[in-house]
């Protein structure tokens, strides 16, 4: 029927076949009537494609390009089919650039919109999530350099504490020489004495 380029019937003649009136055939209607530039005959189930161009009132069919498209040099675009995921595929038609990038339908482009929000919240969340950590890092880095100069103060500490407790024992054993010594020239001044006396202090 796509192909169909009978021109009009005289009066109302009827197909045989059909028992209806004839008409133009869509082909000749599009080619000779309305004059659309291009004209695609897509058939999904046989898996096939044609394009024709208008040249000088008359279609002439278009060769596919190296991608299997049929280009329309005038939009920059491209006319072709793309395969889905079933089993067995089914063909569509599908529209391309002319540098062979699909064009996304608005279902797509929406799909893909909503894909990179998706992306941009998980990027702003593991972005959020590392300085966070990288927070939790910076605090127990402080944290353990305070618990690092507080050991280090309280050895200091604890270092000039015993240096000061040595020192008063050495005092204190200084004192304690220099008292005996004391006492001892004491006891020998009084011996002395009383040896000049005459009297012996060991009798005593």
């Amino acid at each position: 029927e796509e192909k169909d380029n009978s021109p009009p019937p005289e009066g109302n003649e009827v197909d045989p076949k059909t028992k209806k009136v004839k008409k133009a055939g869509k082909f000749w209607v599009y080619e000779q009537a309305v004059k659309i530039p291009y004209y695609a005959i897509f058939n999904g189930f046989e898996g096939t494609l044609e394009m024709y161009h208008l040249e000088q009132g008359r279609y002439k069919q278009v060769k596919a390009n190296r991608r299997n498209h049929y280009p329309i040099p005038e939009l920059g675009v491209e006319l072709g089919m793309l395969l889905d995921q079933e089993r067995p595929p089914i063909p569509w038609l599908r529209w391309w650039d002319n540098g062979g990038n699909l064009l996304l339908t608005g279902n797509e482009r929406a799909e893909q919109e909503c894909q990179r929000r998706e992306l941009a919240e998980a990027i702003a969340i593991q972005e959020r999530f590392e300085k966070e950590q990288e927070r939790q890092q910076k605090e127990l880095a402080e944290s353990l350099a305070i618990q690092e100069r507080e050991k280090k103060e309280m050895a200091e500490a604890l270092a000039i504490q015993e240096r000061t407790e040595k020192e008063q024992e050495r005092q204190q054993k200084e004192l304690a020489e220099a008292l005996a010594i004391q006492e001892r020239e004491k006891k020998e001044k009084l011996a002395a004495y009383l040896r000049s006396l005459g009297i012996n202090p060991d009798e005593i």
